[in-house]
This record gives C-alpha cells, structure tokens and sequence, in this order.
C-alpha cells in the first residue's frame, strides 16, 4: 500500500481493470451499494457545498481556488471517484466482517447486507485516499457538529476513545483514530442508531 507525501493512498489503475474482468456479481452489486451510501451519508467527505464542510469550500471558491482543485463542485480532485476508483470483495475471514486495504474493500459472505459493516469499512477508505490537511478540516467540521448533537456526554465520549486508544497496543484501535469515530458517531445519529454501531460492529 503506496502513500503520497501527502498521506493519501496511491491509486492502482491496472488493478482496477483486472478488478472489473474477474469481479462477481456481488460483488458489484456490493460495490454499487457502496456508491449509493456514498452520496447519502460522505457528502462531508466530498466537502459539498450543502454540507458541514462546506463553509470550506465556499471560502476556496470565493479566495478563486484554481478549478481544477474544485473540479465540478468537489474541493479536492479524487472526491467524485473514490468509490467508483475502488475494489470490493467477498471473502471469508476470520474474526472480522469487514476489511479495508488501501482502496480495497473486503466483506465476510455473512456481511454482504450489513449497512453498518460496509460503512464502517466505507469510513476506512476514505481516510485513507483523503489528504492529510483534508482530514485536519473534516476532523474540527464533524467535532463542531457532534458537540451540539451530544452536548455534555459527548466529551465523555472522546475521552473514553482517546484513553482506550492510548492505554492499548492494539493496532486495531490505532486504525480507529479521531476522525473514524467521528464520523462513525456522525452514521448512528444520521441513521438512528444505537451510539456505538458503527463503530464496533462484530460478525
């Protein structure tokens, strides 16, 4: 896995093309699902105009950002195309139902139809072709968000996640950063679920 100095993940083009010759069925139908969730629940992610990041887009359409870095309403080139851009596949794993790699996708057979597995790994993927500075700004637009959603007990919370994280080793935590729980407490309110779900789904 291929990282610019920017953070982001390198894309692989020819990977992709032997992606489409050999996929399955479902597992386009999985990644065309994955396409759908992705304009009713990233546009924060795609710093649309209409949604919390938008503030920041606006303020780079009015400093008259270059048009190639809005790209059709987008602030940062490989927006539009993250999802189209990546792989899915359906595998048998171990103690996992979901896993992401760079921008590739894997779903446990038994997970296919679980929103919440394939969100969670959707949270993964773009964090990991999103830029560094990109972060940082969606990171602060989501915390601002959250604050007024969960008012007192919301700085309980991230400090619960931030002692968890530093008191363990685990890598699994270390990939489940600030920003991931964020957004990931961001899906349980959108879609009215328990705080949590996102987050710590089991198979």
């Amino acid at each position: 896995m291929r990282k610019k100095h920017n953070g982001r993940v390198i894309r692989e083009f020819k990977e992709l093309k032997a992606w489409e010759a050999t996929a399955t069925k479902q597992e386009k139908a999985l990644k065309n699902k994955a396409i759908e969730y992705d304009k009713l629940y990233f546009d924060d992610f795609n710093f649309e105009s209409k949604s919390i990041t938008g503030d920041v887009y606006n303020f780079a359409r009015i400093k008259n950002c270059p048009e190639q870095v809005l790209n059709k309403n987008k602030f940062y080139e490989v927006t539009p195309t993250v999802i189209k851009d990546c792989r899915f596949f359906i595998k048998y794993m171990e103690e996992a139902a979901g896993n992401c790699n760079g921008w590739d996708i894997t779903i446990h057979p038994e997970s296919i139809k679980d929103r919440d597995v394939i969100l969670h790994e959707m949270i993964h993927l773009r964090i990991n072709v999103m830029p560094n500075n990109f972060r940082e700004i969606l990171t602060f637009c989501l915390y601002k968000k959250l604050k007024k959603e969960f008012t007192k007990s919301f700085e309980n919370l991230l400090i619960d996640h931030a002692t968890a994280i530093a008191a363990c080793y685990s890598p699994d935590l270390w990939h489940h950063g600030t920003l991931f729980y964020l957004k990931s407490l961001d899906l349980d309110i959108r879609l009215n679920l328990d705080i949590g779900t996102v987050y710590g789904y089991r198979l």
